[in-house]
């Protein structure tokens, strides 16, 4: 499986700049963030399955002290030299499996899972164990791909979950359920990312268009989310937990 996860970002490159809170790709990350960070001034945060790094780069930019990690070689080596290139030093990155994961119990005030709880074999254990590295009343914040996806109720995405590695899509009460069990309260449950933004996302001979909906035009973009949302469902969850 990290074959898999090495050849998608073996075309990784070295980022140039920090994202804008107006990013098409993690505008929705980004505002959820905003409104916790807003009540604090500088947090522990841990980025789990952390890719290339982007979130994390932009959370240290503000200020505050994140790790990251990933399964992916490959990934984790991008991640550093950006973080080298753009001279952010409250960011490190390690590789998963290498990483003493008892030395984090109880580390953090907020912990990110960003497209990854789908990716695992064993849900219920990575959770909880997710769960350990939280400090109490510390935040969860998880997005991942709805059953309900209108493309996937489709039958459209079936080769496209096969080829970036998703073992499954979640229900609303599957995905409460899992967190409720691994010691976690959801605050907040909802739908995000459009049948159109779905649609850019999963098939390869479109995905560039994502490169260049930039600026202004990521502002138009964004705008129409939310009426695609409301016509056709959304095609991600995103949850808000607190630990017990």
């Amino acid at each position: 499986m990290n074959n898999k996860y090495e050849e998608f970002h073996s075309s990784a490159i070295i980022q140039k700049r920090i994202i804008k809170n107006n990013n098409y790709t993690y505008y929705d990350v980004v505002r959820t963030l905003k409104k916790i960070l807003s009540k604090h001034k500088k947090l522990k945060i841990l980025d789990y399955g952390c890719g290339v790094g982007t979130i994390s780069l932009y959370l240290a930019s503000l200020g505050h002290d994140v790790i990251g990690l990933d399964v992916s070689k490959n990934a984790i080596k991008m991640a550093r030299a950006s973080a080298k290139s753009l001279k952010i030093k409250n960011a490190k990155f390690f590789i998963l499996n290498k990483l003493d994961c008892n030395k984090m119990k109880k580390a953090f005030d907020l912990v990110l899972m960003i497209e990854v709880i789908e990716h695992v074999p064993n849900d219920k254990k990575v959770m909880k164990e997710v769960s350990n590295y939280l400090k109490k009343n510390g935040y969860l914040i998880l997005t991942t791909p709805s059953i309900e996806a209108p493309l996937y109720k489709l039958g459209l995405l079936k080769s496209f979950d096969n080829r970036v590695g998703h073992i499954r899509r979640y229900t609303q009460l599957n995905l409460i359920q899992l967190i409720e069990e691994a010691g976690i309260k959801t605050i907040k449950l909802s739908t995000h990312e459009s049948i159109m933004r779905n649609f850019f996302y999963t098939n390869s001979h479109i995905g560039w268009i994502l490169k260049f909906i930039k600026g202004p035009i990521s502002s138009l973009f964004i705008l129409l989310e939310q009426p695609l949302i409301r016509l056709f469902g959304g095609s991600n969850y995103k949850l808000i937990g607190i630990k017990k």
